[in-house]
């Protein structure tokens, strides 16, 4: 699809949900993003050391296969595969906040320690010249890319489209909150496009805010893995208790949803949380869980959900 002459990316969403909007579905969209981000910052490596390998290189032609050449394509590698050990690309983080260019700045910067070393054992004359030039040059230009394409996503959500199907559980009012919420901040990229309450009724029948009530608290998983949500926010409700949260956790894994929770919920240690602030308040990002040793042998393990106090389970 052309819009003012440019190919579109982001083709019309399909399908309609309940209150008219339209749906494309997430994997669709998310997928087809993270491939122009790959491709944004592998051309835009790939165009720097070439610049600085055949400027510089011209001066050296007879050395340029053994020097130049191997040096341009060295760094060229070193960068890409930084990229993608540190997960700078995974869909999770493209265009959600700040997580991005931190990702990206510091796979550059493990790039330009690694280079640095190289040259070091090497005693490679040139190494400065791809440390101080090419990957500053590299990390301005693929910043500056990223942020465009973020700018481009954030008018496609604004229209509707390219936004993650959100499922919220919780009680009536702190769910509609969340509505009210993602509904004034499009640009966050969520959607709550069904609702979960205690007893599966919303402040308007079977519906909250617009937004239909799919069924109880405790049908959660069942419905996120039939209807492919992409997070699941758990807002406060009496429900909630750590042992149900750590079960609902349990159940969701495999699915490719997130979970996110309220922070006055549940306090979560070890390397499974991950603390951002959506939508103004600070949530709770729960990864899936790693298991090791005892704790891989039985999920009942309270292994990774330790009660510790947390800085922002007191804020409101």
């Amino acid at each position: 699809m052309r819009q003012g002459g440019l190919v579109n990316p982001f083709p019309p969403a399909r399908g309609r949900l309940a209150d008219g909007a339209i749906r494309q579905p997430a994997n669709d969209w998310e997928q087809r993003y993270r491939r122009t981000v790959i491709t944004s910052d592998t051309v835009a490596t790939a165009v720097v050391v070439a610049a600085i390998g055949n400027f510089f290189g011209a001066r050296d032609a007879a050395n340029w296969h053994e020097k130049w050449g191997i040096l341009a394509f060295g760094t060229e590698l070193l960068v890409l595969g930084a990229l993608a050990v540190s997960r700078s690309w995974a869909p999770a983080v493209l265009g959600q906040g700040a997580e991005e260019f931190r990702r990206l700045g510091r796979s550059l910067f493990a790039a330009t320690v690694v280079l640095a070393l190289g040259g070091i054992a090497l005693t490679s004359r040139n190494i400065k010249l791809w440390i101080f030039v090419a990957i500053p040059a590299i990390a301005l230009i693929t910043m500056t890319a990223r942020y465009l394409l973020r700018l481009w996503l954030h008018k496609q959500r604004k229209e509707g489209r390219c936004l993650r199907p959100v499922l919220a559980a919780g009680s009536p009012a702190t769910v509609r909150d969340l509505i009210t919420r993602t509904r004034k901040f499009p640009h966050l990229g969520w959607r709550v496009e069904a609702v979960c309450t205690t007893d599966g009724r919303g402040l308007d029948g079977d519906q909250l805010d617009g937004v239909r009530v799919v069924g109880r608290l405790t049908d959660v998983a069942k419905h996120v893995r039939h209807d492919d949500y992409r997070v699941v926010a758990v807002t406060p409700d009496p429900h909630w208790t750590p042992d149900r949260l750590q079960r609902l956790a349990w159940n969701l894994e495999g699915s490719d949803a997130e979970m996110v929770v309220a922070p006055v919920l549940m306090e979560v240690a070890g390397p499974r949380l991950h603390i951002d602030a959506v939508l103004g308040i600070p949530l709770l990002r729960v990864s899936m869980p790693a298991f090791t040793g005892a704790a891989g042998r039985s999920k009942g393990s309270s292994t990774g959900w330790a009660r510790r106090s947390c800085w922002c389970c007191s804020r409101r």
